[in-house]
């Protein structure tokens, strides 16, 4: 059986005796988008509105933990469609709606630093009207 893949953060998850000789190099970048998954910054430049990218078994915007948008704005990032939470820094001069595409949305304001809660569907923010 081959390798498959986590839903959320696309992590590998091999097969048991698969990759023999590999799974070392393999478990190491698992661990590196762990580590990027809880405590890795994203600063992305918006120049329109943008789909953060996801990969299976390798780097992708999606899977940061905490995200920095810059530019102009206003701008609509749309997120995938899975369980997940951010830190959203929006550092733009125009509000950032976040989205998955389906679902509620959040618009965060220019300065603000906000955490996204993600459901697989609905974009919440902790509070007010939040999760």
């Amino acid at each position: 059986m081959p390798s498959s893949w986590s839903s959320s953060l696309r992590f590998e998850l091999q097969f048991t005796g698969e990759n023999i000789n590999l799974w070392g190099d393999k478990l190491n970048t698992v661990l590196a988008h762990a580590d990027y998954a809880v405590a890795g910054w994203l600063t992305k430049a918006l120049t329109g509105d943008y789909a953060l990218s996801t990969a299976n078994a390798g780097d992708d915007e999606a899977r940061a933990a905490m995200i920095k948008f810059t530019g102009a704005g206003p701008f609509t990032v749309t997120i995938p469609s899975v369980s997940k939470a951010y830190a959203v820094w929006n550092a733009c001069a125009g509000a950032v709606t976040i989205t998955t595409g389906a679902g509620s949305t959040i618009t965060i304001d220019p300065g603000d630093i906000v955490q996204v809660l993600c459901d697989g569907a609905d974009v919440k923010t902790p509070g007010f009207g939040g999760a």
